[in-house]
């Protein structure tokens, strides 16, 4: 997914709508324009914390923490390293912000869906087949992302306990699935029968 990286004045216009069509700094340097010419805002303090909690640091934190919550689904468990794994579990989680799933945080999740859905569709490492020989098509680049949002949405979650927090944050992910993805619904069906 190609941000834009230019501040136009036009966004203000329509202020949030093209909020998330920028790239994060840009969309950092444009909350701040927005929230120094109109004070108080309806929801601009809210999108400035989740902004500063998603890429601080270095990256994008919600793609850090999904790929160690990838890592962590296929981690074995025992009675020597549970506690260890569930805290693990329970941190990551923590930085999408479950406890506070207001519509700028969904907003903010369907941002990183959108993002990560597309990243994955395009990225020829993600469509590889064995050893980066050669390329899956898109159907099975589609069952590939429907089962890892399936894996760290339900079956991770699951693991620690935490499913029903989690549950908001999962049903954004599916629907930006069925949103971008053709066969959606299929995909998702056999994924989730298995």
């Amino acid at each position: 997914m190609q941000y834009k990286k230019e501040l136009k004045d036009e966004i203000f216009q329509d202020w949030p709508a093209q909020y998330y069509d920028l790239d994060p700094e840009t969309r950092r340097s444009a909350l701040a324009r927005h929230m120094a010419d109109s004070p108080g805002f309806p929801g601009d303090e809210r999108r400035k914390e989740i902004l500063e909690r998603r890429f601080s640091g270095k990256g994008d934190q919600y793609f850090y923490a999904w790929m160690m919550l990838k890592v962590l689904a296929q981690e074995s468990v025992s009675f020597l390293n549970r506690k260890r794994h569930m805290d693990e579990i329970r941190r990551y989680f923590r930085i999408f912000d479950m406890e506070h799933p207001d519509e700028i945080q969904i907003q903010e999740w369907k941002n990183f869906a959108d993002t990560m859905i597309r990243n994955y569709s395009e990225s020829p490492a993600f469509r590889a087949a064995v050893f980066g020989m050669g390329s899956v098509g898109d159907r099975n680049t589609a069952f590939r992302i429907a089962s890892e949002i399936i894996e760290v949405t339900e079956k991770v979650p699951d693991q620690a306990g935490m499913k029903e927090a989690v549950t908001p944050f999962a049903s954004v992910m599916k629907e930006q699935f069925l949103r971008l993805i053709p066969d959606a619904e299929e995909i998702l069906a056999k994924i989730q029968s298995r």
